[in-house]
């Protein structure tokens, strides 16, 4: 199985797939990147306009450093002008324990079902070998599915580069928001569980060994896509992404339903904000705005008005 780096699905118990734009595969953190602002002055936000509504949508990235505060001003005025936050799902108002489960439930194989029983050979050797190198043992997961260690991976990788999800943007603006503004979301957790359970077990794998590969070079992959979100350049981001996909075809389905095909339902969501007479904050990975088929280009062509900001 050829595979390079991938984008993230999302974060186990306190963020699920957010799943914005980003790649995780380095064991070591590299120090923070002084990103330069884009001769544009641009941001990773947008407004969208209706005759009687109006929605920011911030692209985020759902761990982040410290160091990364604080925000732009425009990204603070335009929460604070705003009547609502909404989040891509709002993981923060449920308890852990009830996050857990949520997952569990999907994570796990049926009684008598495990890891090597059910998965191709050749997966299972691949599988065996990935989770060999972040120290955890095969036999000790045989009845959580691909998906899930993928996840479990993916905060040991994390962990690793500093990054902590009370600092992601997500969280951020729920602090700021929570006791003062109405919380909404743009899908549920269950929702989000549920599709990565549908995943073939080959998909999992796939997604696994993307998580995994190439770990000399994430935190350099990373901090580019730190500088690529602070300058609010989406069409590099873009760019890299279909570079990645494109050098690993049997991954474009899988984006299709994690991103592409969830990225029509949210624009339905954000069309009903839309045709209210009130301002929403709507913060979103930052996956889910770029490209033909992301929210910017879907929004544009319901005919509403969009800038970036």
């Amino acid at each position: 199985m050829s595979t390079r780096r991938a984008p993230t699905i999302h974060r186990i118990a306190c963020s699920l797939l957010a799943a914005g734009l980003v790649w995780v595969s380095l064991p070591q953190r590299s120090p923070a990147v002084e990103s330069p602002r884009a001769e544009s002055g641009k941001h990773f936000l947008w407004q969208v306009d209706s005759p009687t509504a109006r929605a920011y949508l911030l692209g985020s990235i759902h761990l982040l450093r410290q160091d990364v505060y604080p925000l732009a001003p425009v990204i603070e005025e335009a929460f604070a002008a705003s009547d609502v936050l909404v989040l891509e799902a709002d993981v923060f108002g449920k308890s852990p324990e009830v996050l857990l489960q949520s997952s569990l439930d999907n994570a796990m194989y049926a009684p008598g079902r495990t890891l090597q029983s059910e998965l191709d050979p050749s997966d299972y050797v691949e599988l065996r070998g990935l989770l060999s190198q972040v120290g955890i043992p095969t036999q000790t997961v045989q009845q959580y599915r691909p998906w899930f260690l993928s996840l479990m991976v993916e905060q040991v990788l994390w962990a690793r580069l500093g990054l902590q999800p009370e600092y992601g943007i997500d969280a951020y603006f729920h602090r700021k928001a929570e006791g003062q503004k109405p919380i909404e979301e743009l899908e549920s957790v269950e929702a989000q569980l549920a599709m990565l359970s549908t995943l073939s077990d080959e998909e999992q794998v796939l997604l696994l060994s993307w998580t995994m590969n190439d770990l000399d070079q994430t935190a350099q992959a990373f901090e580019q896509l730190l500088q690529l979100w602070q300058r609010g350049d989406a069409k590099a981001m873009e760019q890299q992404l279909r570079k990645d996909i494109e050098e690993e075809p049997r991954f474009e389905p899988i984006w299709k339903r994690l991103v592409d095909d969830r990225n029509l339902d949210m624009a339905e969501r954000i069309g009903a904000f839309l045709a209210s007479h009130r301002r929403y904050f709507v913060v979103v990975g930052a996956a889910h705005l770029i490209g033909a088929r992301g929210l910017i280009s879907l929004l544009r062509q319901r005919g509403y008005a969009v800038q970036q900001l």
